[in-house]
């Protein structure tokens, strides 16, 4: 999908957002969730002491850091069904901060890990692929179908209608040599992911696939998959469960504050999410017209925002924004928000062309319409 046009909107009905706000003993309910979870860690990390084995958070922080993805050493049995295959990585056509080069990175290092030897990760031009010599063996090469530049694979990420350009196969040869060949760098990802579990579990059979001449297929089962931060822009977090259930968080992952300074965090977040699937993300919360979230279309948050989406976009995940449908008025002065009036629609689109050079691989702008006054008075 190329980049939004003049102005991209997804209106959207969000029926959380009919109970109109926090409901009566919400400030209780948030301190009795707080209490709650102080109480939880402060039983699981309890310091060690005689008759108390339990970790420490310090000894447990490098297993909390990779959660589902942590990896162990296969056994010593895995380990020699796979000693005739993945003697290095080689990637192909790739940029730095892109998506296969993630998966590269990803392949390289979590191999390593589970086979026990180093699994070197080599670089290849797409030319050389099958006539160098580094290529040739019992390695893995790495690569995806699309010529274009590393570097405009962003600006097609998002929503296509169709899985088939996250689409990726591994192919096994009779000496052992392995490809992994995907329509796009995020397909490419998408499979490294299921690829290093199946390893992981001693499920993939390379031998087999090369006495049977066939190939395993990797692809997602819808082609839009999205995650929708609930972010304000101060640095708290809310969600509603119902309309009678409202906790507010103290701490977002993102800290707008310091943005567009990026944080070790924001890179791990982006892995994991890219891990299960994920290929679109919603950067703030839909709450959008809440007054700590209404200057996100000034261009100082939008070159915060354009910070997170890089590190987004090298996990193959798109950015979307959720602005105020106020913002003509509220970042822009204007004196009306009204869509139909000519001076809002130029506002609008010079603020998506703006996004979209900051962020290429930006899709969009998301709204919600909560069914309350003080959202709709400004058209």
């Amino acid at each position: 999908m190329a980049g939004p046009s003049a102005i991209s909107l997804t209106i959207t009905c969000l029926l959380a957002s009919a109970c109109g706000g926090p409901p009566a003993g919400a400030a209780q309910i948030e301190q009795e969730h707080s209490d709650d979870i102080s109480d939880r860690v402060k039983a699981e990390y309890q310091p060690p002491s005689a008759g108390n084995n339990r970790a420490t958070v310090s000894e447990l922080t490098p297993k909390l850091n990779d959660m589902w993805l942590r990896l162990d050493a296969l056994s010593p049995r895995l380990q020699a069904k796979y000693a005739g295959n993945f003697a290095f990585v080689a990637c192909g056509n790739q940029s730095v901060a892109s998506p296969l080069a993630s998966a590269c990175e990803e392949l390289s290092t979590s191999l390593t890990t589970l086979l026990g030897r180093p699994v070197p990760l080599r670089h290849i031009t797409e030319s050389r692929a099958n006539t160098d010599p580094v290529v040739r063996g019992t390695g893995l090469v790495v690569a995806m179908e699309s010529t274009a530049a590393p570097g405009a694979e962003l600006l097609l990420m998002g929503y296509s209608g169709s899985v088939a350009d996250e689409t990726a196969t591994v192919s096994a040869g009779s000496d052992g040599s392995l490809q992994l060949l995907g329509a796009t760098g995020r397909a490419v990802l998408f499979a490294t992911f299921r690829l290093l579990s199946s390893v992981s579990r001693g499920e993939f059979d390379p031998e087999a696939l090369a006495k049977a001449g066939q190939s395993v297929q990797f692809a997602p089962a819808t082609a839009l998959r999205f995650w929708n931060m609930w972010d304000n822009l101060d640095g708290t977090t809310a969600y509603q469960k119902n309309c009678n259930d409202f906790v507010r968080v103290p701490r977002s992952a993102f800290h707008w504050d310091t943005l567009p300074t990026l944080r070790p965090r924001y890179a791990e977040m982006a892995r994991f999410l890219g891990s299960i699937g994920i290929n679109s993300i919603v950067l703030n919360n839909v709450n959008a017209c809440d007054k700590e979230n209404v200057g996100l279309m000034s261009s100082s948050y939008l070159q915060k925002a354009a910070a997170l989406a890089s590190v987004m976009a090298r996990y193959g995940i798109a950015a979307y924004l959720c602005p105020c449908f106020g913002s003509p008025v509220m970042v822009g002065n204007l004196t009306t928000a009204d869509p139909l009036d000519i001076r809002v629609q130029r506002w609008w689109s010079a603020k998506v062309q703006e996004a979209t050079r900051l962020m290429p691989s930006f899709k969009g702008n998301l709204f919600g319409i909560p069914p309350c006054v003080q959202h709709c008075i400004l058209l």
